[in-house]
């Protein structure tokens, strides 16, 4: 992906973003676009930031420099159009199902079968499912 131009980046991404919207049925939102390192936000401090979902979806940012792969602006955009569609869940196995589903193309956004079963669960230790 080196030899893709910052525009190319942005244009493709631009793509997404306008499918995504189509698909979710949500409003197309501001693009903001960075092309260096890394951005650390006050949410952020320790961690480089591939994307950022700003004021209920109707901002996104994509650091342009920071995705390897085309299908990693993929998944950067799911995950902040999931942002924007359900503001209130929580990163983890869910979150990362419904991207998924986001990527596949759905529309509508199925509850996994084995959500029935979250609250029967107990972990002996906080668990990531990214780990």
């Amino acid at each position: 992906m080196k030899n893709l131009t910052f525009n190319q980046k942005r244009t493709y991404v631009r793509k997404l973003i306008e499918k995504y919207a189509n698909q979710l049925n949500t409003p197309i939102p501001t693009l903001r676009f960075k092309a260096g390192s890394g951005k650390r936000t006050q949410y952020h401090e320790d961690m480089l930031v591939y994307g950022s979902n700003y004021n209920n979806g109707e901002e996104i940012f994509i650091n342009l420099n920071l995705h390897r792969h085309l299908s990693d602006y993929d998944n950067t955009v799911a995950h902040e159009f999931l942002h924007t569609i359900k503001p209130n869940l929580p990163h983890g196995m869910l979150f990362d199902n419904y991207i998924k589903q986001i990527r596949r193309g759905e529309n509508e956004l199925a509850v996994p079968f084995w959500t029935r079963f979250l609250d029967k669960l107990t972990w002996s230790k906080p668990y990531d499912c990214r780990a």
